[in-house]
């Protein structure tokens, strides 16, 4: 918006809210495994909440990538490069 571009990348410490993320993942699960034990239902909601963070941690990458390849011009690289 009205910020200089040079203080976006200090967005980047949101991370720390990560946890955050899984809490509505959490209580949704809760409600739907009420017939199973406390334990099927911790094992469950455990792995839910991996699948979710591999998911995160994979998209925050890719962002990552595309940033880093705005800085990489292939239309002046060399044979060598194998810029596709």
């Amino acid at each position: 918006m009205s910020e200089p571009i040079e203080y976006y990348i200090l967005k980047g410490f949101r991370i720390v809210h990560v946890t955050r993320l899984t809490q509505p993942l959490q209580l949704l699960l809760g409600c739907l495994l009420q017939k199973y034990s406390k334990k099927r239902q911790n094992d469950l909601s455990s792995f839910a909440g991996l699948i979710f963070y591999v998911i995160y941690v994979s998209h925050m990458m890719a962002c990552a990538w595309l940033y880093l390849g705005q800085f990489y011009d292939c239309a002046t690289a060399t044979e060598e490069d194998n810029c596709t």
